[in-house]
C-alpha cells in the first residue's frame, strides 16, 4: 500500500494497492487489482456532499475512474473503489506496469483558509515477465499468388512447436498443420486470386500459434498485408467463334459459306475449356471495316460483298485483363436465282416425241474446290384443255456437279398426239429459290387453216387473229424467229444495223462472249444507229453508237490506260490504272500506280481522242498515306499530276469526269 497526499494544507489523501490478480500464458496477459481509499489525517475534517471530483487511473493503456461522491472524513478514511486493469505483455514478454494517477476537481475543495489540493502521482507495478514465443522473424519475399513462401519463427525457449496459417485476398485461413519448428516453405494456392474480385493486387496474412508440451503457449501472432498480385497468366482464353446462318437453317441446308444480302448471320464466341478466369466482355470486329460487335452472342446480319470476310475477336474478364485473339475467316458469295428458258419442238418419226431445248443456270457455291448448290430441272406437262399438269421424267435432271445447261435438248417420256396442243411447264429449283417456265406445243404443221376467230399459217388454228406456227419474214427481213422475237446471230455485230432484238453469241466486237442485243436504227440511213448490249451472265447494260458508218467505244468496258513518265501497275491486288464511259456519258477511272515523275503537271497518261473531253477539270485522288492530293485533267484529254501527288502510291478510285 502506497499513501499519496494532495498537495494542499488539508491533509487529504489517498491510499492505493495493488494486487496481481493472475496471468494467462495463452493470451498473454495479466490481470492487475487496483483498490483505492480516500483519507485525512486527525484533527482535520471535511463535510461537503457531492463534489463532483474523482480519481482517474491509468495503466496498461487503459484509462478508469472512481468518483469521491460525498466527501464527509473527519481524521479517517473510506474506501474509493476497486478496478481491476488487463495488461497484455510484448512479444518479448514485458508489459508496462506504470500505473498513473491524478485527481480532478478537487483543487475547488476549500473552506475557511483550508484546501485540498490536487494530487499526480506514478507507481511501479511488479509484473512477472510472460515469455512469448514464436514470434514471426521474417516471410521471404513474394511476388505473386502461387508461388512458394518461407517463413522463419523466432523461439525465446527451446522445445516448441508451432502451427501455422496463411490467407490471401481476404480468403479463409488455410491450416499448414502443426509440429512444425521454426522454418516453414510452403506453395501459395494459386486458386485464391479468385478472391480477390476484380482488383489484380491484395496482401497476404500469415498466422503462427506457439505450443508447448502439446498445449498453446503463448498467442497467436501476425504478419499481416504482405502485398501481393494475381500472375499476368490468369487471364480468360477464347477458343472459337462459331456461326450459324439463320437463312440456311431454315433452308435445312448445312453449308460452311455465306450468301451474299441472303444469309443472315448469328455469331458465338467461345470460352476455351482450359480458360483460367471467366470471359464477361467480348469484342468482335470485321478487319478492314468499322463494323463490330459486343457480346458472347449476337447477331451480324447480311453481308453486301463478296470474299473473305476476317473476324477478329477476343475477350477480358472483371478484372479487364485480356484474353488471347482469334481471327477466323468466312467466305461470302454471290448469289442469284435460278435462270430457265426453253423451247419445245416436236421430231420422231411421227412428230409425236416431244424435245425440249434447255438453257438452265443456278450460281455455283463453290468452297474449297466444293460445289454446294444443287440443280434441280423437272417437267411437267398437260393438254392445253386441261387443268392439272403431269411430272414427266424426260428432260429432267438433278446433279450438284453441274451448275448449267446451255441450248441442251433431251426427250419428253410419252407420245404426244399431233392433233393435240400440250403445254410444258419446266422448274428450275437450286438450294434456295425456284423459278419456272412454260412452253405450249402446238398441233402438226398444216399450210393453212380457218376459224370464225383466225387464221393458223403452218398449223392448226388455235388463239388469235393470226395463229404462225414457224418463222416470220418481213420485208426480206427475219422478223420472229418460231415463237421467239429475239433472233439469233452469229458474226461481226457491227453489220447489225437494222432495228431488232437479238441474241448474239460466237460474234466480235460485243463486250462479252454472248448476250442480248437491241438494234435502234434510223427510218431511212443505215449510217446512224444505236446498240444496247447485255451480257447473258450479267446485268450491266453497254452502249455505243454509230454515226456517218464510225461505231463509238461500247460503254461500261474498262481500258487499260497507256502510262507515261515511269508510272507503273502498283501491284496484282489492286486494279491497274483504267478506264471506262458510263452510260451517261460521264468518263470513270480506277487503279493504283506507282513510280512515276509526281511533279507538278508531269503527264501521268492520255485519254484516247475518240473519247471527248470537254473541259478542264480537276479531280481528288488518293497518295501516300491516304491523302487527298489533285489530278487535272486538260480538255485535250492529257491527264498530269497536280498537289501534293506522291509516286510511292496514287489511287484513282472513285473518280469520274463528266462530259
Amino acid at each position: 500500500m502506497q499513501r499519496l497526499y494532495f498537495n494542499g494544507n488539508w491533509k487529504g489523501y489517498v491510499e492505493i494497492t495493488t494486487e496481481l490478480i493472475g496471468q494467462n500464458n495463452v493470451d498473454a496477459t495479466s490481470v492487475v487489482r487496483v483498490s483505492a481509499r480516500i483519507g485525512q489525517d486527525p484533527p482535520n475534517a471535511i463535510d461537503f456532499g457531492d463534489v463532483g471530483a474523482y480519481l482517474g487511473l491509468y495503466l496498461g493503456g487503459v484509462s478508469k475512474y472512481l468518483y469521491f461522491g460525498e466527501m464527509q472524513l473527519n481524521g479517517n478514511s473510506r474506501l474509493l473503489g476497486t478496478l481491476d486493469f488487463t495488461l497484455t505483455h510484448d512479444e518479448a514478454g514485458n508489459v508496462d506496469s506504470d500505473l498513473k494517477i491524478w485527481s480532478w476537481n478537487t483543487e475547488g475543495l476549500s473552506w475557511n483558509g483550508l484546501n485540498w489540493g490536487s494530487l499526480t502521482h506514478t507507481i511501479s507495478i511488479s509484473v512477472p515477465q510472460i515469455i512469448r514465443s514464436g514470434i514471426i522473424e521474417s516471410v521471404s519475399n513474394i511476388t505473386y499468388i502461387g508461388e512458394s513462401v518461407t517463413v522463419k519463427i523466432k523461439d525465446n525457449e527451446s522445445g516448441l512447436k508451432h502451427q501455422v496459417w496463411y490467407r490471401a485476398f481476404g480468403s479463409y485461413w488455410i491450416d499448414l498443420g502443426k509440429n512444425i519448428d521454426n522454418e516453414i516453405t510452403f506453395t501459395t494456392d494459386r486458386e485464391l486470386y479468385k478472391k480477390s474480385g476484380n482488383s489484380d493486387t491484395g496482401y497476404l496474412d500469415i498466422s503462427v500459434r506457439t505450443f508447448k508440451d502439446g498445449k498453446p503457449y503463448g498467442g497467436d501472432v501476425y504478419k499481416e498485408n504482405i502485398p501481393i498480385k494475381i500472375p499476368e497468366e490468369i487471364r480468360p482464353k477464347i477458343s472459337d467463334i462459331v456461326f450459324t446462318d439463320n437463312y440456311a437453317k431454315s433452308k435445312k441446308l448445312n453449308i460452311p459459306i455465306f450468301l451474299q444480302n441472303l444469309s443472315d448471320i448469328n455469331y458465338e464466341v467461345q470460352t476455351a475449356s482450359d480458360s483460367i478466369t471467366e470471359p464477361n466482355t467480348f469484342y468482335i470486329s470485321i478487319e478492314g471495316t468499322d463494323r463490330a460487335y459486343f457480346g458472347k452472342t449476337g447477331n451480324i446480319g447480311s453481308f453486301h460483298d463478296t470474299g473473305s470476310v476476317t473476324f477478329r475477336v477476343y475477350a477480358k474478364d472483371i478484372r479487364g485483363r485480356t484474353s488471347n485473339t482469334i481471327k477466323k475467316t468466312v467466305q461470302v458469295l454471290k448469289y442469284k436465282s435460278p435462270k430457265l428458258l426453253f423451247v419445245v419442238r416436236r421430231s420422231g418419226a411421227r412428230n409425236e416425241t416431244l424435245t425440249v431445248t434447255r438453257t438452265a443456270k443456278i450460281e455455283p457455291l463453290i468452297h474449297n474446290g466444293v460445289q454446294y448448290n444443287t440443280f434441280s430441272l423437272k417437267f411437267y406437262t398437260k393438254r392445253i384443255e386441261d387443268e392439272y399438269f403431269i411430272e414427266n421424267q424426260g428432260g429432267s435432271l438433278e446433279t450438284n456437279s453441274t451448275y448449267q445447261l446451255l441450248e441442251h435438248s433431251a426427250n419428253l417420256h410419252g407420245a404426244f398426239q399431233t392433233s393435240k396442243s400440250f403445254v410444258v411447264k419446266g422448274v428450275l429449283r437450286d438450294a434456295f429459290s425456284e423459278v419456272e417456265y412454260i412452253f405450249t406445243a402446238s398441233t402438226e404443221d398444216v399450210v393453212y387453216s380457218y376459224s370464225p376467230d383466225g387464221v393458223g399459217v403452218k398449223k392448226i388454228w388455235e388463239h388469235g387473229a393470226l395463229d404462225v406456227g414457224g418463222d416470220v419474214w418481213v420485208g426480206g427481213y427475219l422478223a420472229i424467229k418460231n415463237n421467239r422475237h429475239s433472233l439469233p446471230f452469229t458474226g461481226n455485230v457491227d453489220t447489225l444495223t437494222r432495228a431488232g432484238n437479238y441474241y448474239v453469241f460466237n460474234s466480235t466486237n460485243i463486250p462479252a462472249t454472248a448476250g442480248y442485243l437491241i438494234v435502234s436504227s434510223h427510218p431511212d440511213n443505215d449510217q446512224y444507229a444505236v446498240q444496247t448490249f447485255t451480257p447473258f451472265n450479267s446485268s450491266v447494260t453497254h452502249v455505243r453508237r454509230r454515226e456517218k458508218n464510225v461505231w463509238t467505244k461500247w460503254t461500261n468496258v474498262w481500258t487499260d490506260a497507256q502510262l507515261l513518265n515511269g508510272w507503273t501497275r502498283y501491284d496484282d491486288s489492286h486494279y491497274p490504272l483504267q478506264y471506262k464511259i458510263r452510260n451517261d456519258g460521264s468518263l470513270e477511272l480506277r487503279g493504283s500506280i506507282k513510280g512515276g515523275n509526281s511533279a507538278n503537271y508531269q503527264h501521268i497518261f492520255k485519254i484516247p481522242s475518240e473519247i471527248n473531253v470537254y473541259k478542264q477539270s480537276y479531280c481528288r485522288g488518293l497518295t501516300g498515306n491516304y491523302k487527298q492530293c489533285s489530278i487535272i485533267v486538260y480538255g485535250t484529254g492529257t491527264v498530269v499530276c497536280g498537289s501534293g501527288v506522291e509516286s510511292g502510291w496514287l489511287c484513282f478510285d472513285g473518280i469520274t469526269i463528266s462530259n
